[in-house]
């Protein structure tokens, strides 16, 4: 594969999704395509991990690829294979291993520079730590997030790379999504299932988008879908499950088939549970931390609150948990939540494997959702 046949795949997933009349997926991957054509066509990328700011993104003149973004996206469109890589620890996470695999076979070029968050995933650390010895790749380290941090990475993206967008700009862009993506979850709550979590889990790295302004078009166009399908809506009799974690790249849409199977209803989403903050612009770099402070797996009794607080006001008794193998921060987790969980009365499953690589049985999660379905008649 080679970037070329790639961003053919990514103009023909987007042509069927237009035609789906899923415009919000279409739009976001468009954006992505579009990205990719600057690449290709020798524009420079910055290479950053999930929880670099993409309002610092925003503001500056070259592509923004980010590891979890592009991987993701690369693995639906088959372009990963199952190369083997010596370059990385043996339990390094898949992501990364794609990640490593899209440069070394050049389906993307090398970037010109790497931002790298240590926060929350080491494993993401070493991958860019690694290409920045492999192939002297200029790189920028952030540690905490704290405002000094924050001012010099934007000092650094000066001397590579001309402005795009001012502070002020980057705010309003920013705020707007944030207004529209709580007007988009107040509907989920009122009308549950108005939208497929299959799809809300292709959609949720438009969060390395906010701060812009193709963020605050994808989140009109998903907002619009919805009070189109309200206009049809008819409250179901299924039982609910919330769903925490990710799915499999290469069966992204298992739980569409899981609802029409056992006539249950995935309502909501952890990796949905982002962007409630507003940032003023005479305070960006204040909020900025207190932004990356605030995000839901900074702190783990503040993550398990969330939950709980969500998976009330939906009114669901089940949670399944598919955990990333070898994921280095999420799996630890699990344990306490899950007591949590039950001492609220909620029922935790987990269950997991290689998202990026592999081939899930479907029939683990068939046990589960089975398990569901008697714990509501409880």
């Amino acid at each position: 594969m080679n970037m070329e046949e790639f961003i053919k795949k990514l103009d023909i997933a987007c042509r069927i999704l237009y035609s789906q009349k899923k415009e919000y997926l279409a739009e976001y991957l468009m954006c992505n395509k579009r990205s990719l054509e600057q690449i290709a066509g020798g524009k420079p990328y910055v290479l950053c991990t999930y929880y670099v700011p993409s309002e610092i993104a925003s503001m500056y003149d070259a592509e923004f690829i980010y590891i979890e973004r592009i991987v993701g996206i690369a693995v639906s469109c088959g372009i990963v294979g199952e190369r083997e890589n010596r370059d990385l620890p043996e339990r390094i996470c898949s992501y990364h291993k794609a990640m490593w695999e899209l440069i070394e076979t050049e389906v993307l070029p090398l970037p010109s520079l790497i931002l790298a968050f240590f926060y929350p995933c080491t494993d993401a650390w070493i991958l860019c730590e690694r290409l920045h010895e492999r192939y002297q790749i200029p790189i920028l380290r952030i540690r905490e997030g704290k405002q000094e941090e924050l001012r010099n990475c934007c000092q650094l993206l000066k001397q590579y790379f001309p402005c795009r967008q001012s502070i002020e700009e980057t705010a309003a862009f920013a705020n707007e999504a944030v207004i529209l993506k709580a007007e988009i979850d107040k509907k989920r709550v009122e009308y549950p299932g108005i939208v497929r979590s299959d799809d809300m889990l292709k959609l949720f790295t438009v969060e390395n988008m906010i701060g812009s302004r193709q963020a605050v078009r994808v989140l009109q166009c998903l907002l619009a879908h919805i009070d189109i399908q309200i206009k049809a809506y008819v409250r179901e009799k299924r039982f609910r499950i919330f769903w925490m974690g990710l799915i499999p790249l290469y069966d992204n849409n298992m739980l569409s088939f899981l609802e029409a199977k056992y006539n249950c209803q995935f309502v909501y989403e952890e990796m949905w549970m982002f962007g409630n903050l507003y940032l003023r612009p005479s305070f960006f770099y204040e909020d900025m931390e207190n932004k990356i402070k605030h995000s839901l797996f900074y702190d783990l009794d503040k993550r398990i609150s969330e939950l709980i607080k969500k998976i009330k006001e939906l009114e669901v008794k089940n949670v399944i948990n598919f955990s990333q193998a070898h994921c280095s921060f999420l799996p630890p987790q699990i344990k306490e939540i899950k007591y949590a969980l039950q001492q609220n009365h909620i029922h935790m499953y987990n269950l997991g494997a290689d998202v990026v690589k592999g081939d899930f049985a479907r029939g683990k999660i068939e046990k589960i959702i089975e398990a569901c379905k008697e714990s509501e008649c409880l």
